[in-house]
């Protein structure tokens, strides 16, 4: 299949303090966005805020393929500081066909920062993000295609 169409990815990071747990997340994540073709078919963009942001962008910055868009400690938009970067390239760039948008989801659920959650509970987040991940990324393909149907 020939990919004609203009997409990017926006990656929303963020990690509360006192943990290094994000680094195995992130490491997942953008080794699976890389391993699915996507940095050569789409710009892929990423937005990172909360405590531990300058780490985190200090750790990304080995792909050179992943264009930091914002490095924030403020917490205060939460996903909107990466949302509101692809809501105005979706509205304002007419050549784009396509975005997609994935986060650090359940992160906060892993390093204890919302109550305790039992061993069932951490498994649910846990595979709720590799379904998310599943999607997005894994079968982006299929998704832009349906785009023309839908």
């Amino acid at each position: 299949m020939t990919m004609t169409k203009k997409l990017s990815v926006y990656y929303h990071i963020w990690s509360p303090g006192g943990t290094d747990l994000w680094k195995l997340m992130v490491d997942e994540q953008l080794k699976r966005i890389y391993r699915n073709g996507l940095t050569e078919s789409a710009s892929i963009y990423c937005a990172i805020n909360g405590s531990q942001a300058n780490r985190i962008a200090e750790y990304v910055s080995i792909y050179d393929w992943l264009n930091v868009l914002d490095v924030s400690i403020d917490e205060s938009e939460y996903e909107g500081f990466t949302l509101k970067r692809a809501y105005e390239e979706a509205h304002f760039n007419p050549d784009l066909k396509a975005v997609a948008y994935l986060h650090t989801k359940g992160i906060s659920h892993m390093c204890g920062v919302r109550d305790h959650y039992s061993d069932r509970k951490f498994r649910a987040v846990n595979s709720w993000r590799h379904q998310m991940e599943w999607g997005i990324l894994d079968r982006w393909r299929e998704a832009v295609e349906k785009l023309d149907e839908y």
